[in-house]
Formats: C-alpha cells, sequence, structure tokens
C-alpha cells in the first residue's frame, strides 16, 4: 500500500487548488495536464493533497482547468470547504437556448442554483441569457429559465463544458425544481442503496 501510495505521488502532477465551484474542482497547473491523469498533488494553504480525479475541461480564458474528484467527501473535509450548497442531481436532459451554439446543448448536473451545461461550442461568459430546460417529466412543461454564464472550458471529445448560475428563479419555479431533484435523487437512492425512502420523497 505505502509503495502504492509513494508511486502515485511521484508520477501526479502539481496543481494549484483555485475553487471549488458547480461540483468540480478548479486548479492551475504549470505544466499542461493531461486529459489521462488520474490523481494530482493539490498545493493548498493547509499543505499538499493527493486528489484522485477526472480532468473535465480546460478554460483556456481563465488557464485552469475543471477536474472531477473521485473521492468527493474525503478531499473536501481536508480542504475544509463549506459544502452548505444546494444538492447536484446528475442528470442529461436536453437545454435549449439562442445563445448557445446550434441553440441545443444537454444537461451535465442539475441545481436549484443553476446547471451545468453540454454544447458543441463555447459560451459566452456574461450575465443574463434565458434558456429552456426539458425535464424527463411528462407533467412538467419546458422551465423557462435566465441564468448569468459563470465559465466555459473544452472537454477531452472538443465539446464544451459551462456552469451557468440562476439569476432569478420564482417561488413556483424553485418549487417545482426543487421538488424534481429530491424526487429522482430518492428515486437513485432507492435503487441504489439499502436504506429507506420516505414515499413523499418520490412524489
Amino acid at each position: 500500500m505505502l509503495n502504492k501510495l509513494k508511486t502515485a505521488l511521484s508520477f501526479a502532477p502539481t496543481v494549484e487548488f483555485v475553487d471549488y465551484e458547480d461540483g468540480l474542482l478548479t486548479v492551475k497547473c504549470k505544466k499542461a495536464l493531461s486529459f489521462k491523469n488520474t490523481s494530482v498533488k493539490l498545493k493548498t494553504s493547509y499543505g499538499t493533497i493527493l486528489a484522485l480525479v477526472l480532468v473535465e475541461s480546460y478554460d483556456a480564458s481563465q488557464e485552469v482547468y475543471r477536474l472531477k474528484l473521485l473521492e468527493h467527501d474525503t478531499v473536501l473535509d481536508k480542504l475544509d470547504i463549506d459544502r452548505r450548497e444546494h444538492p447536484r442531481l446528475p442528470k442529461v436532459v436536453r437545454v435549449t437556448s439562442q445563445y448557445f451554439p446550434g441553440f441545443a446543448g444537454t444537461t451535465e448536473d442539475i441545481s436549484l442554483s443553476g446547471v451545468r451545461v453540454e454544447t458543441t461550442g463555447p459560451l459566452e461568459v456574461g450575465p443574463d441569457i434565458t434558456l429552456s430546460i426539458e425535464l424527463d417529466d411528462p407533467q412538467l412543461p419546458p422551465l423557462r429559465v435566465s441564468a448569468d454564464v459563470a465559465w466555459t472550458g473544452q472537454k477531452v471529445d472538443g465539446r464544451f463544458q459551462s456552469g451557468l448560475r440562476f439569476v432569478y428563479l420564482e417561488n413556483e419555479l424553485q418549487r417545482t425544481i426543487r421538488r424534481y431533484i429530491d424526487s429522482r435523487l430518492a428515486l437513485e437512492k432507492k435503487l441504489h442503496t439499502l436504506e429507506e425512502v420516505d414515499p413523499a420523497e418520490l412524489m
């Protein structure tokens, strides 16, 4: 075990912690990171942490990489990050907007505060775009929302992912999104764990 750890440390590139947002770790690296990298030495004010990751995208405008943590809770505990964010639902649904290349994309995840989307080209970072989210629920019409584009980065397959933050959600829209996320997360828990699920959560 110790030898495996030493090997991982010797091959893992060193990156500098920038932020944790939209469910992804944002880092800078003096050398180009490969999308094949599976571990990094994460430099923080608390010291250096070995983190198992997937390199999601590179943001050329900010010169940062965004990484998905494979040991999410362990690393965030070490970083002492306040995780009082809205639950994020990993979900792929269609999104349309006149501001998207080809006018359409798909979500990577959904939360009450925003969505992470995948598109064929980069989005322009800036405020106040409108989009329509087509949830996979026949009882719900497409949700029309306004959002700011916080960041965008290119993925290994040439497509782009972007973090969108909802600008203002009316109370009814908030309740609709919250119910949708809660019911889908409860369904996932029921399918993949032995925990008891409150039937009300599936409504």
